[in-house]
């Protein structure tokens, strides 16, 4: 069974874990892509659930980052991989591509129990840091993202 767990602290990290593997991801704080990679991960989360088969997400951090892809292999099964930024250096003046380096983490996991770990850790997560969450993270937290992903789960 997939484990995935979100931590806030200087930055948000999150964690992904099976019994054969495990794998950290650390998200800036910073402010630098013009995007908010929790948001971006709730909305590929969402298009998943809503049947989209192949979704990514980049989750940046200072330097490096990862990759988060997810695709559906049949109508029962899904996996999941985490690559490493090919280039570390999305922060520096020289032109960043978004190539994927090696991969960290990979897992064939049944979809909807995927879907439902995600969507559970992001309710924790919610829920411990209601009060604190925009003074730790430069971004509000993705409620209606989340309440969107809840109406895809919902659907099937």
């Amino acid at each position: 069974m997939l484990s995935v767990t979100f931590t806030l602290g200087t930055g948000l990290v999150l964690r992904l874990a099976t019994a054969e593997a495990t794998t950290t991801c650390r998200a800036t704080g910073e402010t630098g892509p013009a995007t908010d990679p929790l948001t971006d991960l709730v909305r590929a989360l969402r298009h998943f659930a809503a049947g989209i088969p192949d979704v990514s997400c980049r989750w940046p951090d200072e330097p490096g980052g990862h990759f988060l892809d997810l695709s559906r292999v049949d109508g029962h099964t899904c996996a999941i991989a985490v690559h490493s930024f090919a280039d570390p250096g999305w922060r520096t003046p020289h032109p960043w591509l978004p190539q994927r380096g090696p991969m960290r983490f990979g897992v064939s996991h049944p979809f909807w129990p995927l879907v439902s770990a995600f969507t559970t850790a992001l309710e924790k997560l919610r829920t411990e840091h209601r009060d604190d969450f925009g003074t730790r993270w430069p971004w509000r937290f993705p409620d209606i993202e989340l309440s969107r992903l809840r109406a895809a789960q919902s659907l099937l």
